[in-house]
């Protein structure tokens, strides 16, 4: 029971981003959002099991809502239990290059089939 949920406060006080983390992840700043100033990082939940974490995280993101989906005033990309522990971001520069990668069709059509059931699913 090491893992918690966190939010990250606008300068209003109005939650922006919900995450599930352990260790530092809270203020790691490898995060698809800005990570705030540390007076502005809440600790919602803590001693929790990865599945507790991931359970509250989804729930906080469903009740408050994402913006990308037009129901509510979240950053979140994604709806929540998604990325398990361990999961790095990577910088702009390597996405950078990735997206100068060219696959041919059939090498993206194997990518895309072997990554079925892995990826987490947009709600």
């Amino acid at each position: 029971m090491e893992y918690y949920t966190y939010a990250y406060f606008d300068e209003n006080n109005i939650p922006y981003y919900i995450g599930k983390g352990k260790d530092k992840r809270a203020w790691d700043k490898n995060h698809s959002v800005l990570v705030p100033p540390n007076e502005r990082i809440v600790i919602l939940k803590n001693n929790l099991t990865e599945e507790d974490a991931f359970k509250h995280e989804i729930y906080l993101i469903e009740i408050l809502g994402r913006k990308s989906q037009g129901t509510g005033i979240l950053e979140n990309i994604h709806g929540g239990g998604c990325q398990p522990s361990g999961f790095i971001q990577h910088s702009e520069e390597t996405k950078s290059m990735m997206r100068l990668r060219r696959h041919s069709e059939e090498t993206k059509k194997k990518i895309g089939e072997s990554s079925k059931g892995r990826l987490c699913k947009k709600k």
